[in-house]
C-alpha cells in the first residue's frame, strides 16, 4: 500500500529572475508612447484625453508586469514522500564450512522480523555450496536480498555472474560480515591434470586461513617430500615438478589446531603422457634455437628430406625449415595432411618467394606467396583546421592541469613535425570566423619552425562555428592535385553543427 504524504506548500520561485529587469525599461517606453503627444492639439482635447491615457498606462503596465512575470517562469515546488512495501529475503548458508562462525540464524531472523517482513531461505547444506545457483533461484526481480555466507562456492555459478544478473533484475544483494569464532585452515592444489613427461609443470599449493591459526605444510609427490613450509596466514606456495610417463599422486597436508580436520589434506592425480613425436626437416647442419626449444617439449627426429608416406606414421606434425620445393614430396605431404596431421613451414632464402610461388607445394599452404608493391607517390595536401573559440580554454579533464587549448596546440605542432618535406601544409584557425594562418605550400624546416611559433601564439576566444573553418579549408584545397586532407582539431562544441559541411567535404574527395 502506498501512502502519499504532502509537505506544506512552499513559496514560489523564479527560474529566470533576470527577466524582471525588462519591466522598468518596458514601462518607460510605454509611458513615453502614451503620455507624450507627437502632434499639437488644443488644451480642452488634451485635458479630456488625460484620464483616458492614465487608465491606459495603468492597464498596459499591469499587462506588461504579468507578461514579464511569465517570462521569469514562476514555479511552486512540492515534495511528495511515498512509502513503499518493504520486505527482505534472508538467504543463509548452512553448509559445513559455516561451522567456524558463531551465527544463530533463527535468532537473527526473529530480530529482523520485528522491524521488517522477512522471508528466510537456505543457500546450501552439508558439504556442497552452490551459493550462486541458490541466489539466482531466490531472485524474482526488485528484490532486497541479505546473504549470510562465508563465500566458499563448491560448484554452480560464480558470484560475479550472480551480481550482474541481480543488477539486470533490479535486485539488491547485500552481505553480512561475519567474525570467525573458531580458527581454521584449508589446503588445496591448483594445477594441470595432464602434462608431458620430463616437462616442468607449474602447480600452486594454496592455504586459506580463517582466524589466528598456525600451521605446518608438507607436500609430497609419489611419497617424496617436495615442499615444507610454516605460516600463520593465508598463503600461496609455488611448486614446479617434472614427471615420468604414467600416473602420479601429489599430496598436500597441513598440521594445525583448527576447527575442521577434513580440509587439512588434499590429493591430486596427474596423468603424464609421452612427448609427441614430430619430424624436423632441414638441410642445415647446425642446430637452431627453435630446434633446441622443440626438443624440450617434443620427441624430435631430424631428417634432410621428407620420407615416403609409409614412413610418416607416428609423427604428430612435420616442420619444414627453409626447404626448397624440389626436395619436398608434395603427394606424401598432401596425404599426410588429409589424415588430420599438422605442418609448419619456416621461411628462408630457399623457400616461399624463391621456390614456392609457382610450385605445386605452394598450393598446400594457406597463404599466398608474394611481396607488397609500392604505392604510387602522389602529392599530399593537408589543411589543419584549429578551433580557437573560447570554449577551448577550459581544463582538458578533471585530472589534467592543461586546457583544451594547450592540447590542440600540441596536436597541431606534433602533426606539423611529422610531415615530410614534400607534403604541402596549410593552417586555418576559426571561432565565429575563419582566419588563414598559413597558405597551402611545401615548407622547409625553418618555415615549419616559424609556423610552429605562429600556432603557439594563437589567441583563443569568441564563439564556435566549425563550418566556417571547413569551408575555408575546402576553398584552399579546390583544384589541388593529389591527396587532399582536412584535419579538424576542435573540442566539438559548436553553436552551429557542421555535419552537412563535413559530408560535403567527404563527398568532394577530402579526407
Amino acid at each position: 500500500m502506498q501512502i502519499p504524504l504532502s509537505l506544506p506548500s512552499l513559496p514560489a520561485r523564479l527560474l529566470h529572475p533576470y527577466a524582471l529587469l525588462l519591466f522598468p525599461a518596458m514601462l518607460l517606453i510605454l509611458f513615453v508612447l502614451i503620455r507624450v503627444s507627437f502632434v499639437r492639439v488644443d488644451w480642452l482635447a488634451q485635458h479630456k484625453s488625460r484620464r483616458k491615457k492614465s487608465f491606459m498606462l495603468a492597464s498596459r503596465a499591469l499587462m506588461l508586469l504579468m507578461l514579464v512575470i511569465a517570462f521569469a517562469d514562476p514555479v511552486i515546488e512540492r515534495e511528495v514522500l511515498t512509502r513503499g512495501d518493504p520486505h527482505l529475503t534472508l538467504m543463509v548458508d548452512h553448509s559445513s564450512s559455516m561451522g567456524v562462525f558463531d551465527f544463530n540464524s533463527v535468532a537473527f531472523t526473529d530480530s529482523l522480523k520485528k522491524s521488517i517482513p522477512v522471508v528466510s531461505r537456505s543457500l546450501a547444506d552439508g558439504n556442497t555450496s552452490p551459493i550462486g545457483d541458490s541466489i539466482i533461484a531466490g531472485m524474482t526481480g526488485n528484490d532486497n536480498l541479505l546473504v549470510v555466507t562465508d563465500g566458499r562456492t563448491t560448484d554452480g555459478k560464480e558470484l560475479a555472474d550472480v551480481i550482474a544478473l541481480a543488477a539486470a533484475l533490479n535486485a539488491t544483494v547485500n552481505g553480512l560480515e561475519l567474525e570467525p569464532s573458531s580458527p581454521d585452515a584449508a589446503v588445496s592444489i591448483i594445477g594441470p591434470r595432464t602434462t608431458l613427461e620430463d616437462v616442468e609443470s607449474e602447480f600452486t599449493v594454496r592455504v586459506d586461513a580463517v582466524g589466528p591459526v598456525r600451521y605446518s605444510l608438507r607436500a609430497t609427490v609419489d611419497g617424496r617430500a617436495v615442499l615444507e613450509e610454516e605460516s600463520d596466514k593465508s598463503e600461496v606456495f609455488p611448486l614446479e615438478q617434472g614427471f615420468s610417463e604414467g600416473q602420479h599422486k601429489i599430496v598436500a597436508e597441513i598440521t594445525a589446531a583448527d576447527h575442521f580436520s577434513e580440509n587439512n589434506v588434499f590429493y591430486k592425480t596427474v596423468r603424464v603422457e609421452p612427448k609427441p613425436k614430430i619430424l624436423f626437416v632441414t638441410h642445415k647442419d647446425d642446430s637452431t634455437p627453435l630446434l633446441e626449444l622443440l626438443k624440450q617439449l617434443y620427441t624430435v627426429e631430424v631428417k634432410a628430406i621428407v620420407p615416403a608416406l609409409s614412413q610418416l606414421t607416428g609423427y604428430g606434425a612435420i616442420i619444414l625449415d627453409d626447404m626448397d620445393a624440389a626436395s619436398i614430396d608434395t603427394d606424401a605431404l598432401s596425404a599426410y595432411l588429409d589424415n588430420g596431421n599438422g605442418l609448419l613451414v619456416i621461411g628462408g632464402k630457399n623457400s616461399f618467394n624463391n621456390a614456392y610461388k609457382y610450385s605445386v607445394f605452394g598450393t598446400l599452404l594457406p597463404v599466398a606467396v608474394g611481396s607488397a608493391k609500392a604505392k604510387d607517390k602522389r602529392d599530399v595536401n593537408i589543411i589543419m583546421v584549429i578551433d580557437i573559440s573560447g570554449s577551448t580554454g577550459v581544463s582538458f579533464s578533471q585530472q589534467s592541469i592543461n586546457s583544451v587549448e594547450d592540447v590542440e596546440k600540441a596536436l597541431a605542432v606534433s602533426i606539423l613535425r611529422d610531415l615530410r618535406h614534400e607534403d604541402r601544409i596549410g593552417v586555418v584557425a576559426f571561432n565565429t570566423e575563419a582566419y588563414t594562418v598559413s597558405d597551402l605550400r611545401m615548407m622547409s624546416d625553418e618555415e615549419k619552425d616559424e609556423l610552429t611559433e605562429n600556432i603557439k601564439s594563437l589567441v583563443f576566444g569568441g564563439g564556435t562555428i566549425i563550418e566556417e573553418g571547413i569551408k575555408t579549408a575546402m576553398k584552399m584545397l579546390l583544384n589541388q592535385r593529389g591527396s587532399n586532407n582536412i584535419i579538424l582539431i576542435s573540442d566539438g562544441l559548436s553553436g552551429n553543427p557542421a555535419w552537412d559541411d563535413l559530408a560535403a567535404a567527404k563527398a568532394a574527395g577530402y579526407r
